[in-house]
């Protein structure tokens, strides 16, 4: 809806004005919301159907870039080789993940505005991807889920000869829950943290 929103007149009108009007110049989470609260208090149903689109992208940036420090904790833990699962400890507050699903999905259930079906089966599906990783009771479940979510996202992209791209981590072997982070280091000679 936002990329229609910049080819659409009208909607584009309506947010070059929230933009104006809020002197949200900057590309960040505070603009978003002064431009999602001022199109939400406008009268008319395209800006407030605007507004929800912008608090829906914010609450799903906010859970995207916890995913993507979790996992970049991941590949730091195996950048000198394979690592067991249970070795891989998170920094950081593990509740946010949590808090911001749940944020997410109430962003979604507004029942005063009808956001386009495109957004919320979108986001449902990401939220539905991604709810193993946001339950899990521990550290190594959380690693075990973000690696395979990863190698899902991984194999719907195709790489420049028209392949499917490899994942970046992988888990490999059944009783050990072995992790091979960083797969360009899994054949070097290296550390293997058992933990």
């Amino acid at each position: 809806m936002l990329a229609d929103a910049l080819l659409e007149p009208q909607a584009h009108r309506r947010m070059a004005m929230a933009a104006r009007a809020t002197s949200a110049t900057a590309s960040d989470g505070n603009s978003f919301r002064l431009l999602a609260r001022h199109l939400r208090e406008q009268k008319d149903s395209l800006a407030t159907q605007l507004g929800a689109v912008l608090t829906v992208a914010l609450s799903f940036e906010g859970l995207h870039r916890d995913l993507l420090y979790r996992f970049d904790q991941v590949l730091a833990a195996g950048y000198h080789g394979p690592v067991r699962s249970k070795a891989i400890e998170f920094a950081g507050r593990l509740g946010s993940l949590a808090r911001r699903a749940d944020m997410l999905k109430r962003a979604l259930a507004t029942p005063q505005v009808k956001l386009p079906r495109s957004v919320v089966v979108a986001v449902n599906a990401f939220s539905l991807a991604v709810e193993p990783v946001v339950r899990a009771g521990n550290d190594k479940e959380r690693a075990l889920g973000l690696i395979r979510h990863h190698e899902r996202v991984q194999m719907g992209k195709l790489d420049a000869s028209r392949q499917p791209k490899r994942p970046w981590a992988e888990v490999r072997g059944t009783r050990s829950w072995l992790l091979v982070a960083m797969r360009w280091n899994a054949g070097r000679p290296g550390r293997t943290v058992t933990g």
